[in-house]
């Protein structure tokens, strides 16, 4: 093999390399897409008005599996 057809395959897989890339990007966000419509699905949408009561979780302490420990703060009145 000379030295040009060296350098013309290594583009070539360069460039194959490249759109295997592309490929991986494109069903990633895919499927970070189908997830999100999925987690939307499940959440519940949530009103308040004023004068209701509610607790406000902690998500500091979301890593930190304790039995005993809590993860709400304390009882708020909406104004």
């Amino acid at each position: 093999m000379d030295l040009v057809e060296a350098q013309t395959k290594q583009l070539q897989q360069k460039n194959e390399l490249n759109e295997a890339r592309l490929l991986a990007l494109q069903c990633t966000t895919i499927i970070q897409k189908q997830r999100e419509k999925w987690h939307e699905t499940l959440i519940k949408k949530k009103t308040f008005q004023e004068g209701d009561w509610v607790l406000l979780y902690d998500s500091r302490f979301q890593d930190l599996l304790g039995k005993l420990q809590t993860r709400w703060l304390g009882i708020y009145e909406i104004q």
